[in-house]
């Protein structure tokens, strides 16, 4: 049986094909973002943190990569998923919210 902690601790995570993609990818937004070894872990990864107009970017911007990212099975849902996220983030952070999209989005049970 195979140890996944033992393959884990194996794998340079920066090497990873998919760690480097989902990084182009952000990137290609138009944003400053990093991917790098924690000091203390270097097992573990830590990256740049978006706030403001870069996040409002990536929301934006980064679903239009996720074929080259995700899986195909996972890629319309998750797409779905970060268009609903990012209207709503957008309603909330709006001085005036769209009181429809407020009912629709944020108040749907």
């Amino acid at each position: 049986e195979l140890d996944i902690r033992a393959t884990r601790k194996q794998t340079d995570p920066l090497q990873g094909a998919t760690i480097k993609k989902v990084q182009a990818s952000i990137q290609s937004c138009g944003v400053s973002f990093q991917i790098w070894k924690k000091k203390e872990k270097p097992e573990e990864l830590d990256w740049t943190s978006l706030g403001g107009a870069q996040k409002r970017k990536v929301l934006s911007l980064l679903p239009a990569q996720f074929p080259s990212i995700l899986p195909p099975e996972t890629c319309q849902p998750v797409a779905q998923l970060w268009k609903d996220f990012e209207e709503t983030y957008s309603a909330i952070s709006s001085w005036t919210p769209d009181s429809t999209v407020i009912e629709t989005k944020v108040l749907r049970n």
